[in-house]
């Protein structure tokens, strides 16, 4: 069986993320036309369109990004546009009920939108999560006068307002190149989230620290001193980050307490890749000195 939705006209409906509940309804973000969007699937087939998340003065957008709270309520993240440059994007996330309406209590009317410097940035969020503690963490790609990419990440109180949840010496809420090593606008950063039943914060974006686009992955646990700041874990990996060579990173996932991301291998044409994690290490089982990709056994 398949379900679609038309914008009418000639202007796309793009679906960006889904999430299954457990009364087997699917929610999927993405845009209708030019604005940001979620739906609802029902297990018969029937469907709810939310309604217009796009912020007042803000001309276009996408949710590229949806998730849930412990509490059943949902969480959406992407960008609005306010201007034509790349630059002039701002972060988007939005709370709303199972039934798609906006929780009021969350940012104004219900949606929360960031940018670092609106005179050289563009923020576009690509993932959100929402940590034990309630609060809330959003992964964007921090834009760079239209040239370079950021892996950066946001943090937000249950209400929305900023949470100084990075750096204690100098508390901010927002961490930009939060992986170290910019990334490239072919591979758009586009950090992804994963949070761990521990507590901790797993992420993973493209980045290229060196100037060759890799993989990164780093995982934020709360200080032990002060947990209301989360910092590296050094015991992950190799001294805070696992890396893997040459990928474009577009999501990751749990599967039965591992991580499994998935992305592409920029070859003369792109390449499906998929690699899983567990707790400091890193398995790449399948990829030939060709640069493509195969599937074979992926296991620890």
């Amino acid at each position: 069986s398949h379900w679609t939705v038309d914008s009418g006209g000639t202007t796309d409906s793009v679906g960006e993320d889904i999430l299954l509940a457990s009364d087997s309804r699917a929610f999927i973000a993405g845009r209708w036309g030019d604005v940001p969007s979620l739906f609802r699937l029902d297990e018969d087939g029937s469907s709810i369109q939310g309604s217009v998340y796009l912020p007042l003065g803000y001309s276009s957008g996408a949710l590229n990004a949806i998730a849930m709270q412990p509490d059943g309520k949902l969480l959406a993240a992407g960008w609005a546009l306010y201007g034509s440059a790349p630059f002039d994007a701002d972060l988007l996330v939005i709370r709303v009920d199972q039934n798609l309406q906006l929780d009021t209590s969350f940012g104004f009317n219900g949606k929360v939108t960031f940018n670092s410097s609106h005179l050289n940035y563009g923020e576009y969020g690509s993932d959100v999560a929402a940590l034990p503690d309630g609060r809330i963490v959003a992964g964007l790609t921090t834009v760079n006068t239209g040239v370079s990419a950021f892996a950066s990440l946001l943090a937000l109180t249950s209400s929305g307002a900023p949470s100084p949840a990075f750096d204690h010496n100098f508390p901010s809420a927002f961490l930009l190149d939060a992986l170290g090593g910019m990334g490239t606008l072919g591979a758009q950063a586009s950090p992804s989230l994963a949070p761990l039943s521990d507590g901790t914060l797993l992420v993973g974006a493209s980045v290229a620290p060196s100037g060759n686009e890799l993989w990164r992955f780093r995982r934020l646990r709360p200080r032990i001193v002060s947990p209301q700041f989360l910092e590296t874990d050094p015991t992950f990996g190799n001294a805070g980050n696992s890396d893997v060579a040459s990928f474009g990173l577009q999501g990751l996932a749990l599967e039965a307490g591992r991580t499994v991301a998935v992305g592409f291998y920029p070859d003369v044409t792109d390449d499906f890749a998929v690699v899983r994690l567990t707790a400091s290490l890193i398995f790449r089982d399948g990829f030939e000195s060709t640069s493509t990709f195969q599937w074979s056994a992926v296991t620890p």
